[in-house]
């Protein structure tokens, strides 16, 4: 039983005699009903329980005052007196279920540090921390806890700081005071969640311009746009940055931000979470072996249940269901995928349309390249709202992951190393030879969906990427520039590169693979169509799908 005993700091306690005891809080409300309550709820303001008892005594025996104590203690409603905190201070760590004289003792023993990184003064944020009580040592190596404040997080800085926490195994926490969104967090925590590097990659993946800046000018971090900032914003950042130290302190932990960036439109008010997906081979933090020749384990497929068949795809989750399971994957930050946003003017038309950010299967290394990019989105659609909005989220995620990153398991030999193995290229691309011939006349069109690479050369040593042969159950190598986005090589010079033509992503491998056989077969059947052959007769079903359409239309 508590000593001293006091209603939690974050109520409000109000006694009318003969209905209740009113407790209220930001968290809800309760009325405590009984003569017992209303006895003892105005001597619960810190002194002992045994003066609690004798101010009771002629009215109320020890024993039920002992039962009314426990029976409030077990509710919640009680905490041991402790004057150690402002009462709004203290009313923060009972809001969270943290005993106040237990926050108290963490804040005293856990030394945390500041440092900056760019144009960013950190000095009132000292201030801020030093008010809450936090114990602030200027020695990092001492440190529980290094909180670096930025004006961009592409700042060059942070990288040492990213590998020197590494080695150290210690938490640290960055933050963005500037810019009309303020960012609080990640909180880097090593072996748990991604680093500083994962999250640059992820910035520069969603940030083209800025990526194109960066690699002309031979710098990180010169780029930062993030220029806004008053008083009134920098106390608003300082605020809650300094409300996430003492809240992890306290709690031992910060799940809110752990790995997780939480911003705030200092202009609308809205925050918004993004998660930091840990990259699985990342450079630096990656505990995952490299592997250095490519191999492949036999696919085992397995018959699974379609829970859904419209808008003529089969699928093993629904689109809402899809968008649960894959949606924390869409942030303009840290995502895979930059948006989802609806494209047209209202939501009752004849065919739905969701963009998914820039097109990730493309990198910009000319300023041509880069207006062509910032042109070219990846989208989604559907015949309702949120089949389109799912089918984006599943485009953007295919191309995100089609991207080549250098990481991949890949094999260096000539076309005769492989045996039957080797599979030429042109065997899936599918040039004639007189496309070969007059490749000159196609490529002066400047269009790169017209573009006829150079012939390949059998003797020529390129890296090849192992797959499985669902057919030949075996298996079968392709070039690596054949496999991926974004393959280093001169455009000029490559004898193949990437399509997404029959790229497809699913909830299942089964589901995969499936949607992209069906648009593979698509894209055959429109080609043949377009050399002068009729289609109408064969394509049943494709018939169906636009009367339907037409319908909906008139």
């Amino acid at each position: 039983m508590l000593q001293h005993p006091r209603f939690k700091p974050h109520l409000r306690v109000e006694v009318v005699e003969g209905e209740g005891v009113f407790v209220l809080s930001e968290g809800g409300q309760v009325v405590l009903q009984g003569r017992l309550y209303e006895l003892v709820a105005p001597l619960l303001d810190g002194r002992p329980v045994p003066e609690i008892c004798a101010a009771l005594r002629s009215r109320v025996p020890p024993t039920h005052v002992f039962y009314t104590l426990e029976h409030l203690e077990k509710k919640g409603h009680l905490t041991e007196s402790d004057d150690r905190f402002p009462r709004g201070q203290a009313a923060l760590w009972t809001l969270l279920s943290i005993d106040p004289s237990a926050a108290a003792r963490r804040l005293e023993e856990t030394p945390v540090t500041v440092r900056a990184a760019g144009d960013v003064d950190p000095g009132p944020f000292h201030e801020v921390l030093r008010a809450l009580g936090v114990l602030q040592d200027a020695q990092a190596s001492q440190a529980k806890l290094t909180v670096v404040v930025a004006d961009t997080y592409l700042r060059s800085e942070l990288e040492a700081f990213n590998r020197e926490a590494l080695q150290s195994r210690r938490p640290w926490l960055l933050v963005k005071p500037v810019g009309y969104q303020v960012w609080i967090g990640p909180l880097f925590v090593p072996g748990e969640t991604g680093c500083w590097t994962c999250l640059s990659d992820r910035i520069r993946s969603n940030s083209p311009m800025l990526g194109y800046l960066e690699e002309r000018r031979g710098r990180t971090g010169a780029a930062a746009a993030d220029l806004c900032q008053t008083p009134a914003t920098l106390q608003i950042a300082w605020g809650m940055a300094a409300t996430a130290v003492t809240t992890w302190i306290a709690r031992g932990e910060h799940p809110e931000i752990t790995g997780k960036i939480l911003t705030l439109d200092v202009l609308s008010g809205q925050t918004r979470s993004h998660t930091l997906v840990k990259m699985p081979h990342c450079p630096v933090c990656s505990t995952a072996a490299a592997v250095a020749e490519p191999s492949m384990e036999p696919l085992a497929l397995n018959s699974c249940t379609k829970t859904f068949t419209e808008d003529g795809g089969h699928r093993a989750l629904t689109p809402q269901q899809t968008l649960d399971r894959f949606g924390h994957h869409v942030s303009p930050i840290t995502g895979a995928v930059p948006m989802l946003e609806r494209d047209g003017p209202d939501r009752d038309g004849v065919m739905h349309v969701y963009l998914a950010g820039h097109n990730a299967a493309r990198h910009p290394r000319s300023w041509g390249g880069l207006k062509g990019d910032l042109r070219s989105m990846s989208c989604g659609k559907g015949t309702t709202d949120v089949q389109a909005k799912a089918s984006a989220l599943c485009e953007g995620l295919e191309r995100y992951s089609s991207v080549f990153r250098g990481d991949e398991p890949r094999r260096r030999a000539r076309l005769g190393d492989l045996g039957d193995a080797g599979i030429h290229p042109n065997a899936c691309m599918l040039y004639s030879d007189k496309q070969y011939r007059e490749r000159e006349a196609w490529n002066v069109l400047g269009s790169r969906y017209d573009d006829v690479p150079v012939p390949f050369d059998p003797e020529a040593q390129v890296e090849w990427t192992a797959l499985w042969s669902l057919t030949g159950q075996t298996v079968r190598y392709l070039p690596t520039s054949f496999c991926y986005f974004d393959y280093p090589q001169p455009c000029r010079q490559a004898f193949c590169w990437s399509c997404s033509n029959g790229n497809a992503a699913g909830n299942t491998l089964e589901e995969a693979i499936l949607q992209g056989f069906l648009e593979l077969a698509e894209c055959r059947r429109w080609t043949w169509a377009a050399s002068g052959n009729r289609i109408w007769r064969s394509s049943r079903p494709f018939c169906v799908v636009i009367t339907g359409l037409s319908g909906r239309w008139t």
